[in-house]
């Protein structure tokens, strides 16, 4: 209902008192071009005309806002030429997204991240079709404002001054990223044209203090830059990490902490350039980006010159001087690093890394992401399956659950050395294990989506280590070379296909406190298909040469070997035939193990036959809990050798000095339980001299049960083979000889 009064002069007087309520379309009978829409209950105390009117008091409110102001208003019967004057009084309230739709003659910008707008100080003037300037204070869905904007329309690209007071200000809202929630509290003052970067020429400086952005917080921020239609200029960017505490010394564990910039981004490329300097103070990167793998604290300076903003398309140079990097477990002593990127040919780059610790070149077709998922996936792969087979035939569950980056399919060929005199930084690409030490590696690297072909020319190590949960293995000097194909598995990983490995120590090994000496290793593997050879010292006792052809699967090792050459103290032994066995979960079966040992000083991979001496057979099974059918045959081991055995405890070596004969045939077996086993032992000793004594010939048949011997032991002079020149029943002596460390003497006292 609208209420029309007299005629006045130059227009009419209106009565906006109604019984009902206002509905804008009651004004637009008359003004059609009035340009706002909704219901309202409105209060208006106002005169002028249609050119200007004067606005004592506007009450406007409906369900969701309510607005509170007086002002003046112009043209309002011309659009295009309409402008106003508004001040608050008191509180007011608006719900902009529906202020927006309401008063399109007002054009208001798309801003919903605004929510409902609380004000408690408001002024603005405008002319909607040039330019609308406010000074207020509000609360808004994103955060809390207080100051002054100006907005110009007079053109098709939005120009703005401002200098505003955020508190609170929640940046992920405003941009429309979750990952970027934040709590800012800082005052900006801006002034330019333009809201997207080509569009964009505008000065900003901006202050802030302490604030979070996602899952980062910091004490403080100073940013001053330009933008000029895509060129950024940063003169100035400061963030402050961990600021001073008055009652901290430099001697406190908390320091200051801080990173600052300065230089420009190009955006105006497809491909964009910077060039940038940068300062680190005491900056917790391990910390800021959740991982071990990182330094727990690096401080120093970098400059970067190039162009791309994803690792796969920059290239340029970096120098960093790092005054400080520390990392969980050491500390880096400071250096220079030079790291250079550099594409040719479209498809190919160039990239060196230089520093005190390393030394790197990657060249020919990759991408960064892709490489580097390639060497992890190598190397996991390699450990995963050794880890599986060696916990399956030991009959335990795997501990390690690495989980390895997917596998991205994009094409590499691309050739790789790396210098490094410690190789802990690979540990980036690894979880759950540890590498450490110095060397040299010679490789490269061709991947399809079909297979991953990872070639070692050459790795040498110096004081070499490696460890997981499980294993822990260090060497001294220690050259590898070969090959590993992997293929993909199902979530797009990779797995095993094939391995072609030899590797060599030239001193001494040791892998889980047992030292291995001058190791020498060679095996290929495809599928589970294996063909090895193996030759090592272990301490100073034993040494051997094994070649063999195996079935490997991830729960038993069946091999077959036609070379076998072992040494034990002075003597050695070498195969007569194929030497077959399966080591398993559940023990070591022994199929058949023939052995003859050389007479002559032999030496390993080397060696003069001068006749040969005793013949030992094996087989049967032992495991470490027990004996089944497990026998050693031996036959014509001379007895003045006996002595020299390393097994042999030192009083009884005196004893056997001058013991001389032939021990032409012994059979022992064992069975029962590992640590407590039933023994037999039968056998026949020829020519026995003792002192230079003739003993005569010996015949014995021994039982051994729990810590009891019994048997016989039949001794006939030569001279008289029809005679015993001595019987002896044993019915108990008790001697323990039961099996608690087969490393250890037979007696230790």
């Amino acid at each position: 209902k609208l209420g029309i009064g007299p005629p006045i002069k130059d227009g009419f007087y209106y009565d906006f008192d109604p019984e009902n309520t206002f509905n804008p379309d009651d004004l637009r009978k008359f003004l059609p071009h009035i340009g706002f829409y909704g219901s309202y209950d409105v209060q208006l105390e106002a005169e002028g005309n249609l050119h200007e009117i004067h606005i004592a008091k506007l009450f406007v409110k409906n369900e969701h806002s309510s607005l509170n102001i007086k002002g003046m208003v112009t043209n309002i019967d011309k659009p295009e030429k309409l402008r106003f004057e508004a001040q608050g009084i008191g509180n007011s309230s608006i719900v902009y997204d529906e202020l927006k739709r309401n008063t399109p003659v007002l054009q208001l910008p798309k801003l919903d991240f605004l929510g409902t707008v609380q004000f408690s100080r408001f002024s603005i003037i405008g002319m909607p079709s040039d330019s609308i300037s406010m000074n207020l204070k509000a609360h808004t869905a994103s955060g809390s404002v207080d100051g002054l904007l100006s907005l110009y329309f007079h053109s098709d690209t939005l120009a703005y001054n401002g200098d505003i007071q955020f508190s609170e200000c929640n940046l992920g809202k405003v941009i429309h990223n979750p990952n970027v929630e934040s709590a800012l509290n800082m005052h900006v003052q801006m002034k330019g044209k333009g809201t997207d970067l080509p569009s964009m020429k505008s000065s900003i400086k901006l202050q802030a203090g302490a604030s979070k952005i996602g899952n980062y917080a910091f004490q403080g921020l100073l940013l001053s830059g330009n933008a000029d239609y895509g060129l950024l200029n940063i003169d100035t960017a400061n963030i402050i990490l961990r600021d001073h505490s008055p009652e901290a010394s430099e001697f406190d564990e908390l320091q200051y902490s801080s990173f600052s910039c300065n230089g420009f981004i190009d955006l105006r490329q497809i491909n964009p350039s910077f060039s940038l300097e940068t300062n680190l103070q005491n900056v917790e990167l391990a910390s800021l980006f959740d991982t071990k793998n990182l330094p727990t604290i690096f401080d120093g300076s970098m400059t970067l010159v190039g162009k791309g903003m994803h690792i796969d398309s920059i290239e340029g140079s970096a120098h960093i001087h790092a005054r400080q990097i520390i990392f969980e477990d050491r500390t880096i002593n400071p250096q220079m690093i030079n790291v250079d990127i550099h594409r040719y040919a479209n498809d190919k780059r160039l990239t060196t890394i230089e520093s005190k610790l390393y030394n790197i070149k990657a060249e020919g077709i990759y991408r960064f992401e892709p490489l580097i998922a390639a060497i992890s996936h190598t190397i996991s792969s390699v450990i995963i399956e050794g880890e599986k087979k060696y916990n399956g035939i030991k009959g335990e569950k795997n501990s390690i659950k690495t989980l390895m980056p997917e596998m991205d399919t994009n094409l590499l060929d691309v050739k790789l050395l790396v210098k490094a005199k410690d190789f802990s930084p690979i540990n980036l690409f690894l979880q759950g294990i540890q590498i450490s030490g110095e060397g040299e590696l010679r490789a490269s690297i061709q991947s399809t989506p079909q297979k991953t072909d990872f070639n070692i020319d050459t790795l040498s190590v110096k004081n070499g280590h490696i460890f997981g949960p499980d294993n822990n293995a260090q060497s001294s000097p220690f050259l590898l070379y070969g090959s590993i194909t992997t293929i993909p598995d199902t979530n797009n990983r990779r797995i095993i296909s094939s391995m072609k490995i030899h590797s060599e120590c030239s001193d001494d090994l040791f892998i889980n406190n047992i030292r291995i000496h001058q190791p020498e290793l060679s095996f290929t593997l495809k599928g589970t298909e294996l063909q090895s050879s193996i030759s090592a010292d272990m301490g100073e006792l034993f040494s051997g040469v094994f070649a063999s052809k195996a079935e490997l699967t991830d729960t038993s090792f069946a091999f077959e070997s036609n070379s076998f050459l072992c040494t034990y103290g002075p003597f050695t032994w070498h195969s007569v035939n194929n030497i077959s066995g399966r080591l398993s979960a559940s023990g070591l079966q022994i199929f058949s193990l023939v052995m003859q040992r050389d007479s002559a000083i032999t030496r390993l991979k080397q060696r003069e036959l001068l006749g040969s001496a005793e013949t030992i057979s094996v087989k049967g099974f032992v495991s470490s809990t027990a004996f089944s059918g497990f026998s050693v045959d031996i036959s014509g081991m001379p007895l003045k050798d006996i002595q020299q055995l390393p097994i042999i405890p030192l009083d009884l070596k005196d004893v056997l000095r001058t013991l001389k004969g032939t021990l032409t045939q012994a059979g022992i077996t064992a069975d029962g339980s590992f640590t407590n086993p039933t023994y037999q032992c039968k056998g026949t000793i020829k020519n026995i001299v003792y002192n230079d004594v003739i003993v005569g010939n010996q015949t014995f048949d021994l039982h051994h049960k729990d810590s009891i011997i019994s048997g016989s032991v039949i001794i006939i002079n030569p001279k008289y083979p029809n005679q015993k020149a001595l019987d002896i029943g044993i019915e108990q002596i008790p001697y323990n000889l039961a099996v608690s460390n087969v490393g250890k003497p037979l007696r230790e006292d």
